[in-house]
C-alpha cells in the first residue's frame, strides 16, 4: 500500500470513475473535491481513525454531512483497510448498504451517522462534541458550501461558539459550486472568513488539494487547548477535480463524463501516476 498521498489520490480517483462510468450513478464532483481532505484526515497519526481504534471503540468521529459524497469515504475506508466490509465495487449493489449517502448498519459504524439532508451534520456533531469535551475524542464535520444556505448550520454555530467545542473541527469543502451554479452568484456567501469570526471561531483558510497544508491545519486543531476557539478550516477546493473538461462545473454534481471525457480523464490520472513512480 502506498503512503504517498498524491499516489493515493489519484489512484482512487481512477477507481471511482471507472466505477460511476459503469453504474452510471453517483455525484462525481463533490466526491473528487472532498476526496483528498478525507485522505489527509486518514492519514493523520494525531486522529484515531485506524482498523484498530474502530474495533476497540476509541476512535475519533469524522461526520460527512454532504453526505452526497459518501463514494469518496467508501474508497478511503478501503485504501486504508478499515474494515472488510467496504468494497467500492459493492456500490449499490443490494446486499451490501454501501448508498449515495451514508447508511448506518451493525456493518458500517465508522460512518458514525447517516447523513445526506443537508444541514443536519453539523447539529450532531455538536451534540456529539458537548458529549465528548471532557474525553479526547475528537469529532471533524465535513460539509459541503451550498449546505451553508441551510439555517440549522448558523443554530449549530452558534451553540458551538457558546458552549467552546474546540474538540470539534468543522471542515467547509468550499468549491464554490451547488447544482445551480456559483454560489457567489446564486446566493452569496462571501466573506466567509469573516462571518466564521464574528461567531468567535478561529478560522483558517487552505488549499484543500495539498496535503501538506491540511496535515499544517489538523496539526494546529490537535493542539487546541482548553477554552480555545473552536476552529473552522475552510479548504479551497475544485469541484470534479481531475476530470478532464469538466473541472470547477457544475454540471458534475449529478452528471457522467462521456466516453471520450471518461478515457482522456483516465489516460492523465495513469500519467501522472507514472510521473510519482518515477521519483520513488
Amino acid at each position: 500500500m502506498h503512503t504517498n498521498p498524491d499516489y493515493i489520490s489519484l489512484f482512487l480517483k481512477k477507481e471511482v470513475l471507472k466505477l460511476i462510468r459503469k453504474t452510471k450513478k453517483g455525484h462525481l464532483g463533490g466526491t473528487f473535491s472532498v476526496l483528498d481532505i478525507l485522505i489527509a484526515l486518514f492519514k493523520f497519526k494525531k486522529l484515531k481513525l485506524s482498523k484498530r481504534d474502530f474495533k476497540r471503540g476509541v476512535n475519533d468521529k469524522i461526520i460527512l454531512s454532504k453526505g452526497h459524497s459518501a463514494l469518496a469515504f467508501y474508497s478511503v475506508l478501503e485504501y486504508f483497510k478499515i474494515s472488510n466490509y467496504y468494497r467500492i465495487n459493492d456500490y449499490n449493489k443490494p446486499h451490501k448498504s454501501l448508498l449515495e449517502h451514508p447508511t448506518l448498519t451493525k456493518n458500517t459504524k465508522e460512518l458514525s451517522v447517516e447523513t445526506g439532508s443537508l444541514g443536519q451534520g453539523l447539529s450532531i456533531a455538536s451534540g456529539l462534541s458537548l458529549s465528548n469535551i471532557k474525553t479526547n475524542k475528537k469529532i471533524v464535520c465535513i460539509l459541503g458550501d451550498g449546505e451553508l444556505y441551510e439555517g440549522s448550520v448558523w443554530e449549530s454555530l452558534l451553540f458551538i461558539s457558546h458552549h467552546k467545542l474546540n474538540n470539534l473541527l468543522i471542515i467547509i469543502d468550499r468549491n464554490k459550486l451547488i447544482t445551480l451554479g456559483n454560489t457567489e452568484n446564486v446566493n452569496k456567501l462571501e466573506n466567509l472568513r469573516k462571518k466564521f469570526s464574528s461567531f468567535n471561531f478561529d478560522v483558517k483558510v487552505c488549499d484543500g488539494h495539498n496535503f501538506r497544508s491540511l496535515n499544517k491545519n489538523l496539526n494546529e486543531f490537535s493542539k487546541k487547548k482548553k477554552n480555545s476557539k473552536p476552529m473552522i478550516l475552510i479548504c479551497k477546493t475544485t469541484k470534479g477535480k481531475g476530470i478532464f473538461s469538466w473541472e470547477g462545473k457544475n454540471t458534475i454534481h449529478h452528471g457522467i463524463p462521456s466516453e471520450y471525457e471518461f478515457n482522456k480523464s483516465i489516460q492523465i490520472i495513469e500519467s501522472k501516476i507514472k510521473k510519482l513512480r518515477k521519483k520513488r
